[in-house]
């Protein structure tokens, strides 16, 4: 067990820099959105979207002061975890969910099922598949800013929620280390969450181009930190 939490926190160190890199983009995308808002609002355009994206994000605030929404996060919290251990090909033993806990036993688990409902919005994916099936088949593009607004929601839900259960000791992150758990849940979260608003708001195009600039970013950073190291 010592060995394992060894080898997970230098793990984690390495994780660090690619940190920092998908701080820096999503700063960088957050400033240009800021400082490009335009006065001349399109209705029914890209400015529509990110108006309709970021309306779902204070919907659900405005209805955090009458629903907590806590039975919600627990079920899907343990969902995400039954998901990925299908996922792993993993035995469902036992699922249960009330209002103040849940329990999912597997025939087996590893970090990834542990960790997965903290950095993987699974409500947001859901509602993203099924949102585009719909406007795909029916044609409406209604339909698909419903599914904006609904993305936007369930984005500020999981944000909420999983920091909101971080404050409190989590036997999935106590198992992997602090700083292991935290490290990963952070760049894993920020990459999946900066991914699905450029998807929404610019296309597939720009996504594969985002997580392509990742790639590459962390690459030049990791060479960094080996000539500084090394030579």
């Amino acid at each position: 067990m010592f060995f394992r939490k060894i080898i997970f926190f230098l793990i984690a160190i390495l994780f660090l820099p690619p940190c920092w890199v998908i701080t820096k983009i999503l700063m960088k995308e957050v400033y240009l959105k800021a400082s490009g808002l335009p006065f001349d609002f399109s209705p029914l355009g890209r400015d529509f979207e990110n108006t309709l994206l970021f309306s779902g994000a204070l919907l659900f605030f405005l209805s955090y002061r009458f629903f907590k929404f806590e039975f919600l996060y627990i079920f899907l919290h343990e969902f995400t975890h039954l998901v990925f251990g299908i996922l792993f090909f993993k035995k469902i033993i036992r699922f249960k969910v009330s209002k103040l806990k849940g329990e999912v036993v597997l025939s087996g688990t590893n970090p990834v099922i542990l960790l997965a409902p903290y950095f993987f919005p699974l409500s947001t994916f859901i509602l993203l598949l099924a949102g585009f099936l719909v406007w795909n088949f029916f044609k409406y593009i209604f339909i698909w800013y419903f599914t904006i607004t609904l993305v936007g929601f369930s984005l500020m839900l999981h944000i909420v929620m999983t920091l909101k259960s971080l404050m409190v000791r989590q036997t999935d992150i106590k198992t992997n280390g602090y700083f292991f758990s935290l490290v990963i849940i952070y760049f894993l979260s920020v990459s999946l969450i900066t991914g699905i608003i450029i998807l929404l708001l610019k296309g597939h195009l720009e996504t594969i181009s985002f997580f392509r600039f990742l790639f590459v970013e962390i690459k030049n950073n990791f060479f960094i930190i080996q000539n500084i190291l090394f030579n």
